[in-house]
């Protein structure tokens, strides 16, 4: 028991951090919090979100080392290109009202055939074509790992970081917006910052298989991240946008349409061919500096 509480402190940590600011800690982070007792507070808060998003790494590392790594480049990138074209840029033209809207046939649509897709990706990853999705040259990289548990074990405790990141993000969410405001930046921006938070365990994954020389699992976990978002996170939006009558407009703009198309044709020149090398990250990060200039550019 008490290895278990000096292994898993995040949690129970996490937990309570989440009560508070549920409770006796809701004033905290309104706009009449003195500055001195605010700023703290935030930071605090964002540690502790950062703390859990490292523990849900450790256990979706044990899982990966347990249960073997089915991941695969191209048919991630394949299933990506279907659904980020059809969710981000067929609204702008489509007969659903306001541009970057829907009709609500074509939403019911584009929902079913978004988790059929992703349903037909966890097929061919789990089963059909599962020698597809594994990186044999670094079997071993469990050597460097702590101790493992059972399956159970470790996927409970997965879960349980993950609704306390989530819950814990929507918190740090209220500061965030709060900075934007003052800032008077975007309101794109506090969004941005809160999913990031949100898809950190992905990002921290992927930037730890990079410094361990495992390109096909850091590229996977990056790729296997975007379509779970579109595939899950639009039909989502748009099944409740359905049940409360609110319109939903997924459509790109003229330039962000334009950063898609580049990005996509910079991914297949990437990841076609099994190798690459640091012009091509570089050229990445330009693409997401763009992105982000962008967002500010539209204001």
């Amino acid at each position: 028991m008490k290895s278990f509480i000096r292994q898993e402190i995040a949690l129970p940590v996490g937990l309570l951090t989440l009560l508070f600011f549920k409770t006796l800690g809701s004033d905290l982070l309104t706009e009449a919090t003195p500055l001195g007792i605010y700023l703290p507070v935030s930071a605090v808060l964002l540690a502790i979100v950062t703390w859990a998003i490292f523990s849900v790494v450790r256990h979706s590392d044990a899982l990966a080392i347990k249960l073997g790594e089915p991941f695969g480049t191209l048919i991630l990138t394949l299933s990506v290109i279907s659904l980020a074209l059809l969710c981000l840029v067929l609204p702008n033209f489509t007969e659903g009202g306001n541009i970057g809207s829907m009709s609500s046939a074509m939403s019911w649509m584009l929902i079913i055939i978004s988790v059929l897709l992703y349903g037909v990706f966890l097929l061919i990853q789990t089963r059909s074509h599962s020698h597809f999705f594994i990186d044999s040259d670094h079997e071993d990289y469990e050597e460097h790992h702590g101790p493992l548990q059972s399956n159970v074990y470790h996927t409970l405790l997965l879960l349980a970081y993950l609704v306390v990141v989530i819950l814990l993000a929507k918190t740090l969410a209220i500061p965030i917006n709060h900075g934007v405001k003052v800032l008077a930046a975007p309101p794109a921006l506090g969004g941005f910052i809160v999913a990031c938070i949100v898809l950190a365990p992905e990002a921290v994954g992927a930037i730890k298989a990079a410094f361990n020389n495992q390109l096909q699992r850091a590229m996977n976990l990056y790729f296997g991240s975007v379509l779970a978002t579109i595939a899950l996170t639009v039909p989502a939006v748009l099944f409740i946008g359905a049940m409360l009558g609110q319109e939903v407009r997924l459509g790109l703009s003229a330039a962000d349409m334009v950063l898609l198309f580049t990005t996509l044709m910079v991914c297949k020149v990437t990841f076609s061919s099994g190798r690459t090398n640091v012009l091509h990250g570089a050229t990445h990060l330009v693409l997401f500096v763009v992105y982000l200039f962008l967002m500010f550019e539209h204001e």
